[in-house]
Order: C-alpha cells, then sequence, then structure tokens
C-alpha cells in the first residue's frame, strides 16, 4: 500500500482493474461505473 502513497500512478492502474473485474461480475457495472464518472451523486449501489 505504501507504493500506492507514493506512486499515485498505480493508483489508476488498481482502479481500471476493479472496473474490469467489476464489469465481469456485474451486469450493471458500464451504468455505475458510467455514471459515476459523470459525476453525478447518489447512491448508486442500494442498501
Amino acid at each position: 500500500m505504501e507504493i500506492l502513497r507514493r506512486r499515485p500512478i498505480y493508483v489508476r492502474d488498481w482502479e481500471r482493474y476493479l472496473d474490469i473485474r467489476f464489469r465481469l461480475q456485474n451486469p450493471y457495472a458500464d451504468f455505475l461505473i458510467g455514471a459515476a464518472r459523470l459525476g453525478l451523486e447518489g447512491p448508486l449501489w442500494p442498501s
């Protein structure tokens, strides 16, 4: 985790990896990720 703090570029790579994993597991992934990237606020994940 320390390397993530010193090299922020890895954070983007990790987020991209999580996005891919999420897309494979969740049919709503494209909508949720797209909405989040558009900056929409609110509970995208049901509680």
